[in-house]
């Protein structure tokens, strides 16, 4: 059948301090099947408070009680720290 796991991940890095990664472990057993994964990213920024920091955090749980009914519950929770991001014509004006 279909049973097994699956994971997957990528990650990036750059300039002032940028990075980011995502991962997602995945299985199916039977009637049941399930996901969970994250999500981060940070940056310094390009100028004063520009930075920017995202954690997200998902998992989801699947159950076919019939083959017509599938029962899902899924909790994601996601944390923001950001500074002034918005480009504006005036570089002067920011907070």
């Amino acid at each position: 059948g279909r049973d097994g796991l699956a994971f997957q991940a990528s990650g990036v890095a750059g300039g002032n301090g940028t990075a980011g990664y995502d991962a997602t472990l995945g299985g199916i057993a039977g009637r049941l099947s399930f996901s969970v994964g994250g999500y981060g990213f940070s940056t310094d920024g390009f100028r004063a408070n520009n930075d920017a920091d995202v954690a997200v955090g998902n998992a989801l749980l699947q159950f076919e009680a019939t083959p017509g009914t599938t029962l899902l519950a899924e909790v994601r929770a996601t944390d923001r720290d950001q500074g002034d991001l918005a480009l504006r014509f005036d570089p002067e004006r920011f907070n």
